[in-house]
């Protein structure tokens, strides 16, 4: 049995960098919160404004997988032509951040309350705020413009475009946002030399626009110049095998970025680097096996503290893994659970989908990367993709691009998220729900899953966002159930774990064994049918062979022995949601 791997320090806010002087060569020029000169523009009101019922429904239909129709604007939603707030000194009014609706502004009388009417909207917000930088802007390097914004955004420095958000570049002065967006922070990363930061007077104008489904906009922001370059995102250790695994970080500027890594803490006598970028990619081959691997990443300015992961155990072994999933919005609830998570020291870890609650919401992701920093720095994480995590709109980073997954399958269309993996003699499908109905995957599972028996494979497991069965909201796949379980079945999958709905679910079909696992922090749901209080199951799903559920925030510890797996669902706790089940391997 592995030993597990020690020194693990949690830390809620991530993995970051140790502070150096690249932290305290910061300067605070616009601070949030702060008073700035603003105008509005009023537009009529949609006839069919959309409400919250409303947007409640809209929500659901993104959760049954419509998010583009989620996030369009309503047929007869366009306003009239959006007057330009004029230059003129007495056109703008002053106020302080956050500016939004009264209602949406904790605490209370804070900010600038925008006042739409009963017959009209505030179509577009434009804020305009003047800040003096010292002779330190020639050596400012970055600047990190943070915006908590609703829902499409534009901002200028002294009349240079540093930053845009779901506007087209060439939206007409009447347009909507192109979709909704939460409510976190983003952090935007600019050149300070190419946004024309000068030394003596600037001015930073932000002009935000609702979506169709709002009433006004909101808008919070600060700006801090940086004169190095910071880690922003990582490390995360990927892809790790007996020997060898692979390690990810990204900047807010261009650096050369290097790995360091041994078996001891702070004796590190192998180094690599990577060329001037933002992300650096380290890819580590020879590593001892069966060993506790002591690393550290840094840049010109500085470098992290050490962490450490183990490597794979080697064919035949004992293994452990979690799976967990749907997050979404649950911040508090998700680091709860990767604390516990932690704790069982796994061999790697599945999700189950929905680690965000918009995929083409970069805040989300950086809120997501946040919370579970150091987890991530230290466990390889694999992620099935589910409906909120798919970015459909332009620029939009994919799956592969956020983190460091295995190669693509060759024939994969651009976007899709279906890939596989081995550690050791366990071999494991992530399968790509949103696009069930794309045959190559099918095909590609098929092929997939027989050349994994063909290397003897002790146990093949599969995870997906929506699955075949689920007594919840959802009620199962139809497609699943139709299409992929009689392939599953075909090559003795173990277990397919799945989400979408959340809450713990677990029963075996045939000779299929399935998990629900959506408790990693999004609201849960409680079972619709099946149940006592509830109506009987009908439909094509209902014979699921439901033994176990439980609606509760949980994550489920995969042992696979030797002839075995045991599946040990647990909550953030630690206590168990039920005893371990057995599922012999055929």
């Amino acid at each position: 049995m592995r030993r597990a791997v020690a020194g693990l320090s949690f830390l809620l806010l991530g993995a970051g960098v140790r502070p150096t002087s690249a932290q305290a060569a910061e300067r605070t020029y616009v601070a949030a919160g702060g008073a700035a000169e603003y105008v509005v523009a009023m537009a009529p009101r949609p006839t069919r404004l959309v409400g919250a019922a409303a947007l409640a429904a809209l929500e659901r239909a993104r959760d049954a997988g419509a998010s583009a129709a989620a996030d369009a604007p309503l047929a007869d939603a366009t306003p009239a032509t959006v007057p330009t707030p004029g230059a003129d000194a007495t056109t703008w009014l002053t106020g302080s951040a956050p500016f939004g609706l009264a209602a949406d502004k904790p605490p209370p009388g804070t900010g600038a309350a925008l006042a739409p009417s009963p017959t009209e909207r505030i179509a577009l917000l434009r804020v305009r705020r003047s800040f003096r930088a010292g002779a330190e802007a020639a050596s400012v390097r970055v600047l990190r413009l943070r915006a908590r914004y609703r829902d499409g955004l534009v901002v200028r420095l002294n009349g240079t475009e540093i930053a845009r958000r779901n506007l087209a570049f060439d939206a007409a002065p009447q347009a909507f946002a192109q979709r909704t967006r939460g409510p976190e922070w983003e952090t935007f990363y600019i050149d300070a030399q190419a946004a024309s930061l000068h030394a003596g007077d600037n001015l930073l104008e932000l002009e935000v626009r609702p979506h169709a489904a709002r009433a006004a906009p909101a808008l919070d922001f600060e700006l801090i110049g940086g004169e190095q370059a910071r880690i922003v995102r990582g490390p995360i250790v990927q892809r790790v095998g007996e020997s060898e695994a692979t390690v990810v970080f990204e900047t807010d500027a261009p650096v050369t970025g290097e790995l360091r890594w041994g078996t001891a803490e702070s004796s590190y006598g192998a180094r690599l680097t990577t060329p001037p970028g933002v992300r650096h990619v380290f890819y580590l081959a020879g590593l001892p096996r069966d060993a506790a691997i002591h690393y550290q990443v840094a840049t010109p300015e500085g470098a992290s503290p050490d962490y450490v992961f183990h490597t794979a155990p080697r064919a035949g072994e004992p293994m452990r893994f979690v799976v967990y999933g749907d997050v979404r919005s649950g911040h508090e609830t998700h680091a709860r659970v990767l604390a516990a998570v932690a704790g069982e020291a796994p061999d790697f870890i599945l999700t189950s989908g929905d680690m965000v609650l918009r995929g083409t919401d970069e805040a989300d992701w950086q809120r997501y990367f946040e919370i579970a920093g150091a987890v991530l720095a230290r466990y390889c994480v694999y992620p099935a993709i589910g409906n909120h995590d798919a970015g459909a709109a332009a620029g939009t980073r994919h799956l592969e691009d956020i983190f460091a997954l295995p190669p693509a399958p060759l024939d994969r269309p651009l976007g899709a998220a279906w890939y596989s993996f081995d550690v050791a003699d366990v071999h494991v499908v992530m399968l790509d729900s949103n696009r069930y109905d794309d045959d190559a995957q099918l095909a590609w599972l098929d092929a997939d899953l027989a050349a994994a028996r063909a290397r003897h494979v002790r146990a093949i497991f599969a995870v997906c966002h929506h699955g075949p069965w689920s007594r919840g909201l959802h009620l199962g796949n139809d497609l699943a159930r139709e299409k992929y379980v009689p392939v599953l079945e075909k090559h003795r999958v173990a277990v397919i774990f799945s989400g979408h709905d959340h809450f713990y679910q677990r029963g075996r079909v045939g000779g299929l064994t399935y998990v629900v696992s959506g408790g990693g922090g999004a609201a849960l749901y409680q079972p619709r049918c099946g149940v006592p209080g509830k109506k009987a199951c009908r439909g094509p799903g209902s014979k699921d062979g439901m033994q176990a559920i439980v609606s509760e925030y949980h994550y489920v510890l995969v042992e696979v022995l030797r002839d075995e797996v045991q599946l040990c669902p647990r909550r953030p706790d630690g206590t168990a949601i039920e005893a371990c089940v057995s599922v012999k391997l055929r």
